[in-house]
């Protein structure tokens, strides 16, 4: 590889819907060689939807309003961020209108949020699929597959909800899992 070469790597990405139609998509992730291990840019960043939430997050005096929330997507477009990463979709509370999470919804779609201005200023989001009421699934569970497997149930549901919801956004680069 020559340093400043760019070269695509293509991810492949699979999905059934709701009446079992399956589909297979290419989605291309540009790879940029340089001098050392890590790029010597930041290509990416993350988005704790915690932060919004009265008491969690950094003090503010007004509640988080929409556009606070693209601003944020645009100030990540801005300084050359191509991939966003959203830490967890729910965390005791959800962060999306959903019909299997059993948390209270914050009230704004926050992952609707992201994903539209991510659509507008061509990036990539993938969606934390959080651990619903097992906190320490990560540090405590790993040891116990009755636990794991419920993690990984609870991630599969939430994933599905997820693209039936928001698998029209260009985007929608993919989701984390347990």
């Amino acid at each position: 590889n020559t340093l400043g070469d760019v070269f695509v790597h293509i991810d492949l990405h699979e999905t059934t819907d709701t009446d079992e139609n399956r589909s297979i998509e290419q989605w291309p992730i540009e790879i940029h060689a340089e001098e050392t291990r890590a790029q010597t840019r930041l290509s990416g960043g993350w988005i704790d939807p915690g932060v919004l939430i009265e008491g969690w997050g950094y003090g503010r005096d007004r509640a988080v309003q929409p556009e606070d929330i693209r601003d944020e997507v645009d100030a990540m477009h801005r300084i050359g961020m191509s991939t966003i990463i959203v830490t967890y979709v729910e965390y005791k509370i959800s962060f999306y209108p959903s019909n299997f999470l059993d948390f209270p919804y914050y009230g704004i779609d926050v992952i609707e949020l992201i994903l539209d201005q991510a659509d507008k200023n061509g990036m990539h989001v993938f969606l934390g699929l959080g651990r619903g009421t097992d906190d320490l699934l990560l540090w405590e569970g790993l040891g116990d597959y009755d636990r794991i497997q419920r993690g990984v149930e609870f991630s599969s549901a939430v994933a599905q909800e997820l693209w039936d919801l928001y698998g029209h956004h260009p985007s929608f680069y993919g989701k984390l899992s347990v």
